[in-house]
């Protein structure tokens, strides 16, 4: 199995800020820090390399697409799970309350490049879910799900809105192919039989 480059979350309605301006999402905003204007945002990977590396960030938010606004990184740091950011021009808690859910983009050229076999982890977002056994298609991955330690995928068949959240691990997904827009699952077909 290729190994993930854990760089998602959120996919809702920001496919055009990612596919027109080649940006990753690295996490989204999930509470704030102090009365000084930090967020704790909630990384898409359990480690965010990007902490040193990023001078800015978009942050957009996924029911409104069209409304991105970039901000300098004036600090970045690691606190449990979270990361404590702090973004220029925004001075006290009150103001940092008005982006709170905010999704945030990096620009692909400005994180770490993926180390041979390793991938951005929300490419397989619309891959065809396909069953080890005879190569059955069984549905397609709708979202990632970012928690702690783990993550998981989002399976949903086509025409209904129903979700399978499944723990992104060898023993349910051994293979991804991205060159065929596929990624190979076992012991999930029950799952999805009970959405029928």
């Amino acid at each position: 199995m290729e190994t993930p480059r854990k760089i998602s979350e959120d996919k809702d309605n920001s496919d055009s800020i990612e596919s027109s301006e080649n940006l990753r999402r690295i996490g989204k905003i999930v509470g704030f820090h102090g009365v000084r204007g930090h967020f704790k945002v909630q990384p898409a990977s359990g480690d965010p390399d990007w902490l040193d590396d990023l001078e800015d960030v978009c942050l957009t938010r996924p029911a409104k697409p069209g409304e991105e606004e970039w901000r300098v990184i004036e600090s970045a740091r690691l606190q449990k799970s979270t990361v404590i950011l702090k973004l220029a021009g925004i001075e006290s808690r009150n103001e940092a309350e008005l982006f709170g859910g905010r999704v945030l983009f990096a620009r692909e050229s400005d994180l770490p490049e993926p180390e041979d076999g390793e991938f951005w982890l929300d490419e397989l977002i619309g891959l065809a879910v396909v069953d080890i056994e005879g190569g059955e298609t069984l549905g397609v991955v709708k979202d990632l799900v970012v928690s702690g330690a783990t993550d998981y995928v989002e399976i949903g068949r086509e025409g209904t809105e129903q979700t399978v959240t499944v723990p992104y691990t060898p023993a349910f997904f051994p293979e991804v192919r991205l060159e065929e827009k596929q990624v190979v699952v076992q012991h999930v077909r029950e799952l999805l039989d009970e959405l029928s």
